[in-house]
């Protein structure tokens, strides 16, 4: 419905409209590494937010007009200074985990935390995504934005580890078994973070001379706990989330 009523407000008055898709759309599972724009489609069963960001655009693309040049980026996990990466936290109080982590209490780690996960700095992503603008070689493309530095989730729980000093262990547990839990979180888990998603940007990077990946997670996760330790009105805890996280660690002990 957004980009229907943009398309109406905005033919013939701007001169590009981007439109931020998503990465997550991708085939799950993946079937190929590096993920390319041509060799991968679009089909994601698992999360209605990938869904509706394919529907968005299927229908830009296919309006074809050029009295509104579409241009579509698709970041994948974009961060910034305050970002507590991780598979299982609350998205609304990612303080959370940390308070967690300082209490020493186990932390659930999906299967075996061995898939891959690219993340992207803000500001890095932002060198690229200035290049897009007003270039007529994007019109009518998509792209995905992302770094080329992927992680696994164990190198981004000990990265985490380390910054908040905890000495939490580790609990491995089948995906599905914690999206019974959280259901609430099942998109992302099964539909996102499951894969490993690892991206060729060599369609960005040949109309972006600016297109940057030069910071790494590590370099920023001390400095994401430290602000929230010296920002006490953010040391927020999600009680329901805790509660069913303290109750799924209970369960798999059975």
């Amino acid at each position: 419905d957004h980009v229907q009523r943009d398309y109406r407000l905005f033919k013939g008055y701007t001169n590009q409209y981007v439109f931020i898709s998503s990465a997550s759309a991708y085939q799950k599972p993946i079937p190929k590494l590096p993920i390319t724009e041509k060799e991968v489609p679009l089909n994601n069963p698992f999360w209605t937010y990938s869904q509706n960001k394919q529907k968005c655009e299927e229908y830009l693309l296919g309006l074809n007009d050029p009295s509104f040049p579409v241009t579509i980026i698709r970041p994948s996990h974009t961060y910034n200074d305050h970002s507590i990466v991780s598979q299982l936290n609350s998205w609304p109080h990612p303080y959370t985990l940390i308070h967690r982590m300082k209490q020493n209490k186990p932390v659930i780690m999906p299967e075996q935390g061995k898939s891959r996960w690219t993340l992207t700095y803000n500001q890095d992503f932002a060198f690229a995504f200035l290049d897009i603008f007003g270039n007529p070689k994007t019109y009518g493309e998509f792209y995905h934005l992302t770094s080329d530095k992927s992680y696994s989730w164990l190198e981004l729980y000990q990265m985490l580890k380390e910054a908040v000093g905890s000495k939490s262990e580790l609990i491995f547990m089948p995906t599905e078994k914690i999206a019974e839990v959280f259901p609430d979180y099942s998109g992302s888990l099964l539909g996102d973070m499951k894969d490993s998603a690892i991206f060729d940007n060599s369609k960005i990077k040949a109309v972006a001379p600016n297109y940057v990946s030069k910071t790494e997670y590590r370099d920023v996760v001390k400095n994401a706990v430290l602000w929230y330790e010296n920002n006490p009105e953010f040391q927020t805890i999600d009680e329901d989330f805790y509660k069913r996280y303290d109750l799924l660690i209970e369960a798999n002990k059975k």
